[in-house]
């Protein structure tokens, strides 16, 4: 099987398994919009991004390191394989529970700082979020180092469907943020109970794990792990001190708005993180052939499919946010609108990085890839703490795309650096999907009219994607025969 037959069969499974996550992350989220007042929604996504960011501190970005050496290793040097997941593992395991006892400990202090004893709660009952979320993570990103792509898919699909059983059962139960805390808990759990049991079954018993790491291997672990640590670090500060500085300047119902626009565009990532994940492994191994050409062509495929999914739908959302949003949602989350438009444009750039951050991190570049994510991150900080007070929660959102504006170009120009990417074929098609999303726009404006709830909505959005898929197929943008390799 070939390379192009090995992605296609990973992006399969990926794929599935990020729909079955982002269809029940989706249902997660209405559900606690509709079960949860906005003030009490606001404050438990509140808990959860601060419980996010000492998760960074519970791998510190050695899963990452050791899967792409894992993925270096794979065929050169299988005997380092099993001493690199041993090492790992109880490196991961050690500072996860370091990190958990400590945010139990100080969890009242940290919610003093947000004058709100009921974040305390959540943050005590969410420490135990830290251990198993990290173990989740390990074995997700381990399967992925091996390029067990399907049995990674699985475990993150797991994660999804038992989080939104728990939650429902434990909020239905009448424990409120508490339960959906619980819940979380437990999805996180029973995600990494699964990673463990398909590691060992499809991995673990062919490893060789006798013996140590060697200091040599060891190092070079720990060192990659330091650019990787700081690229999520940025990632980190990006995707959850912007959440908690809302929260720290405004009220909790603003925090609602913001959350909630902020994980309904998430969900929209599924096709560009799915392919940038099952992509990523085939860099690394690809470079060390010598077969930049091979490279250069993949990574131009993939970044012009991805701009032709999401350039139109970031116009879909923008024009159709309002109804959406209080259809969907209910009316008490109108105000949100203004800030979901905004996010959309974010969503479209979010596809752009998903693509490239892997491909980055696996060519041996997560050294820029963290100078380019820490100093947005840093940028984004600075320009919430002056934009939220003078415009709100809107402002938050705007200091969002543009730095992420700045991070997915630089993501882009570094892989042109590396790869060598067709600028010229990447800009003639670019412009081919600016009249297919103009003509689609158009379609939508006239139908939008019409929309009175679920069903008219869904009718909207169809005959949008009709018109969207037609175009691409004229204009030789899409190929039929490609798209249904990947998806049968």
């Amino acid at each position: 099987m070939d390379i192009g037959d090995n992605i296609a069969q990973g992006f399969r499974a990926e794929m599935v398994g990020r729909i079955l996550y982002f269809g029940t992350s989706g249902a997660t989220l209405l559900f606690l919009a509709r079960a949860l007042d906005p003030g009490v929604y606001g404050l438990f996504f509140l808990a959860l991004s601060i419980l996010t960011g000492a998760q960074l501190l519970a791998d510190l970005g050695v899963p990452y390191s050791a899967a792409t050496y894992i993925a270096e290793y794979g065929e050169s040097n299988p005997e380092r394989l099993g001493p690199i997941v041993g090492f790992s593992f109880r490196f991961i395991l050690v500072s996860s529970t370091v990190v958990a006892l400590a945010i139990a400990v100080f969890h009242a202090p940290l919610a003093s700082v947000f004058d709100d004893p009921g974040l305390g709660t959540l943050l005590l009952v969410g420490s135990a979020v830290i251990v198993v979320r990290a173990l989740y993570r390990y074995f997700r990103k381990l399967l992925q180092g091996f390029k067990r792509i399907d049995r990674s898919a699985a475990v993150y699909a797991s994660e999804g469907v038992g989080r939104f059983g728990f939650v429902v059962v434990f909020v239905l139960l009448g424990f409120g943020g508490v339960g959906a805390m619980a819940g979380y808990i437990v999805g996180f759990g029973l995600a990494a109970v699964v990673g463990v049991v398909l590691f060992y079954r499809s991995v673990y018993r062919g490893l060789d794990t006798d013996g140590d790491l060697d200091a040599e291997t060891r190092t070079d672990v720990l060192r990659y792990s330091v650019p990787l640590f700081a690229t999520r670090g940025a990632k980190v500060v990006d995707n959850t001190l912007d959440t908690a500085l809302v929260g720290f300047f405004l009220a909790p119902v603003a925090v609602g708005y913001y959350a909630l626009s902020k994980q309904a565009v998430h969900l929209l990532q599924a096709p560009a993180s799915a392919l940038g994940f099952s992509v990523g492994p085939y860099f690394g191994d690809r470079k060390a052939a010598d077969q930049l050409d091979r490279v250069s062509d993949i990574y131009r495929s993939t970044l012009v499919h991805t701009l032709l999914l999401y350039v139109p739908a970031t116009a879909g959302l923008i024009l159709l946010a309002r109804p959406m949003i209080t259809i969907v949602f209910g009316p008490e989350y109108a105000p949100a609108t203004d800030v979901l438009q905004i996010f959309a444009l974010v969503a479209g750039l979010q596809a752009i990085e998903e693509v490239s951050e892997n491909a980055l991190d696996f060519l041996g570049r997560a050294r820029a890839r963290s100078i380019a994510k820490g100093s947005t991150a840093l940028a984004n900080v600075a320009l919430i703490v002056v934009l939220v007070p003078a415009l709100g929660v809107v402002g938050a959102a705007i200091a969002k795309a543009v730095t992420h504006t700045a991070y997915a170009l630089t993501t882009v120009y570094v892989m042109h650096t590396e790869i060598s990417i067709e600028v010229r074929t990447v800009a003639r098609d670019f412009v081919l999907i600016l009249g297919i999303t103009g003509a689609m726009s158009a379609v939508v404006v006239q139908s939008a009219a019409f929309v009175s709830g679920f069903v008219t909505l869904a009718g909207v959005v169809l005959l949008g994607g009709a018109v969207w898929a037609a175009l691409a197929i004229l204009l030789g943008l899409l190929d039929v025969r490609t798209v249904g390799s990947y998806i049968t």
